[in-house]
């Protein structure tokens, strides 16, 4: 996936949920706030990493510092995770090559978790081979 297609795919989840398009990847994820809101689209989840909108370098930095600590750590255990020198540049928000990069990361994640979901079920095959019923699922009788 490239830059156009990521920034493609990133604006119509947001679309989706009525929130508006970005434009400037680099400067509207550097507080952290946008990427809270695509993990939570995209999740399926309402995470509050409790983040601080600024204009302030340290305060990007605690931001960033809050989401790997919610959402890399304990969320998705370590399947990813910030280090120092990422959080600084995210947190700058002059260069968007990071951003992407992370975005791609979270999303390959995401598939993942649910190509993992979805290929497993052998630990429900035992309690479904119980459940079944003679009786149609909607039936009118039951």
């Amino acid at each position: 996936m490239d830059k156009s297609e990521l920034k493609k795919f990133v604006n119509q989840i947001l679309a989706k949920k009525g929130f508006p398009p970005v434009n400037n990847f680099a400067a509207e994820f550097a507080d952290g706030i946008q990427f809270q809101r695509v993990f939570n689209i995209m999740f399926d989840e309402s995470i509050d990493c409790r983040l601080s909108p600024s204009a302030l370098m340290d305060d990007r930095l605690i931001n960033w510092s809050k989401i790997n600590a919610t959402i890399c750590f304990n969320f998705l255990q370590q399947r990813f995770y910030l280090v120092k020198p990422t959080m600084k540049s995210l947190a700058k928000g002059t260069n968007s090559d990071c951003i992407f990069k992370l975005l791609k990361v979270m999303i390959n994640t995401q598939q993942q978790i649910y190509h993992e979901a979805t290929q497993n079920t052998e630990a429900i095959a035992d309690i479904s081979d119980k459940l079944e019923s003679d009786k149609n699922l909607f039936d009118e009788d039951t």
